[in-house]
């Protein structure tokens, strides 16, 4: 029965972020609702789901694969900062080039965190659900992170190819030029200085700050498991 909800928490997580992100439906619930309420109830869905999913993995039964190391948990340990701070900023920063919840005007020659990467939030989201991928090795987990990693990692494909079908081949390479998928490659290429906007700065002290949370005890109140303790084994 628990594994029958985890199952239909995995639809519901892809068909939420799917269906409303598909070009006709977009325009349709957009049109209705206006782009801020629109980006404000998509936010708010793909959260709850998110917590149901949650709740419905922990509630599975735990069939374990191998056996957990300190090293598994610190690796997730060592990768949630950079997560955070890139999921922060690709929130807080406009970027029509991919997911956002700001609608304010997007500037390409201050990208801020899209210096970094033209896909921050899914970046973040890839990272955190891999790390605890690595940390978690029974079943209902490691179905649950790497679908989720896979899907935030496939999705920036689809919009690129999204995007560039919506504001057409010429206005996406203004808007694209300098970028890159993966991370400080256009950087480390020479092609983008990189721009460390208040949005990023913001973003990295809100990242920190709630990774210290975590660890702090957060993470144990939240989920029930406290990733310091499980280092130290």
């Amino acid at each position: 029965m628990m594994m029958f909800e985890f199952s239909c928490a995995l639809a519901a997580f892809f068909v939420s972020h799917r269906l409303p992100a598909h070009p006709t439906v977009r325009q349709r619930l957009v049109a209705r609702m206006g782009e801020r309420a629109y980006r404000a109830v998509y936010g708010a869905v793909s959260i709850a789901v998110m917590v149901w999913l949650i709740a419905a993995a922990m509630r599975a039964p735990v069939i374990t694969l191998w056996w957990p190391q300190p090293w598994h948990v610190a690796a997730a340990l060592a990768v949630m900062p950079l997560a955070l701070v890139l999921i922060t900023a690709g929130a807080l920063s406009p970027n029509p080039l991919s997911v956002s919840l700001r609608s304010l005007p997007y500037n390409p020659a201050r990208p801020g965190v899209v210096s970094i990467t033209r896909h921050p939030m899914l970046w973040g989201f890839a990272l955190w659900a891999l790390s605890h991928a690595i940390a978690n090795p029974d079943v209902a987990a490691l179905i649950m992170f790497c679908g989720l990693g896979l899907f935030a990692l496939h999705g920036m494909r689809i919009l690129d190819a999204r995007t560039r079908a919506r504001l057409g081949d010429e206005e996406w390479r203004r808007l694209a030029a300098g970028t890159s998928t993966v991370p400080f490659a256009a950087v480390l290429s020479g092609r983008r200085r990189l721009d460390v906007d208040h949005r990023l700065l913001l973003s990295l002290v809100i990242g920190i700050a709630l990774y210290i949370l975590i660890v702090a005890g957060g993470h144990e109140l939240v989920i029930g498991v406290d990733p310091i303790a499980r280092v130290a084994l």
